[in-house]
């Protein structure tokens, strides 16, 4: 039987994430960020000279040992590959460490982000050390790619924001990260007056698409689902009650 998630009154406990671990069955995959299972391979090379290859004076050297009774064979052993069950994506380990792709696992995308954000959230996350203004500019995209799912209306970023202020969908808490994550968004492509440059800085606006797929998608679908399961009596009743509302 296929396992649910807890509920905590209606709203769903945050996902568990696993932190990569060499050799382990299942993880948070560094490429899409699921949770999968996960296929192991080991390197294998034709045999050469031992001149070629560092034999543990190093933190990043390879180490070889001959790999069963193939003689004409290595085995690399401190280096493996990964296969993920989800997206099919390979990931190297070098030393027991992920060495590609490069990925910070304090950040993982929300269940219920569209996918079509997905990709610019899990590429930001993965240049953040590296960028952090980069980063901020993937996220302002994500964020766009995030609105326009919930304002189907051709008008800027700013003008979506107020038409979801008009309609009374958004708080002025949810207004106020949407502005944050467009004004940062903008000041790393064309800097002004925000260092865009600051790893902390960036990293918050993580927490703050988090933050409104929570607000905007997770909460609105949890409500309906518990909404929908009520008995058909109570449903025919408010149906009823809603109908004499508007007239």
């Amino acid at each position: 039987m296929k396992s649910r998630p807890m509920k905590l009154g209606c709203l769903l406990m945050p996902p568990k994430v696993v932190e990569p671990r060499l050799n382990a069955k299942s993880f948070n995959c560094p490429h899409c960020g699921a949770l999968a299972a996960q296929t192991w391979s080991p390197a294998l090379a034709q045999q050469f000279s031992s001149g070629y290859i560092e034999l543990g004076r190093e933190i990043y050297t390879l180490k070889s040992t001959s790999y069963g009774t193939l003689s004409d064979v290595l085995n690399i052993q401190n280096l493996s590959f990964s296969l993920c069950y989800s997206c099919k994506k390979v990931s190297i380990w070098l030393d027991g460490k992920v060495i590609y792709p490069n990925f910070n696992y304090e950040f993982t995308p929300p269940d219920d982000l569209p996918d079509e954000c997905k990709e610019d959230y899990l590429e930001a996350v993965s240049i953040l050390n590296l960028s952090p203004r980069g980063s901020a500019s993937l996220l302002r995209l994500c964020f766009e790619k995030l609105i326009n799912t919930q304002v189907s209306e051709k008008k800027s970023v700013n003008d979506k924001i107020g038409q979801l202020v008009k309609d009374g969908r958004i708080s002025s808490q949810i207004q106020k990260a949407m502005d944050v994550l467009r004004v940062y968004g903008n000041n790393a492509v064309h800097p002004l007056e925000i260092d865009m440059d600051d790893t902390a800085r960036v990293s918050s606006l993580f927490k703050l698409i988090d933050l409104l797929v929570e607000k905007l998608i997770t909460e609105p679908k949890q409500a309906q689902e518990l909404f929908d399961g009520l008995p058909k009596g109570a449903l025919a009743a408010i149906a009823k009650r809603d109908s004499n509302t508007t007239k």
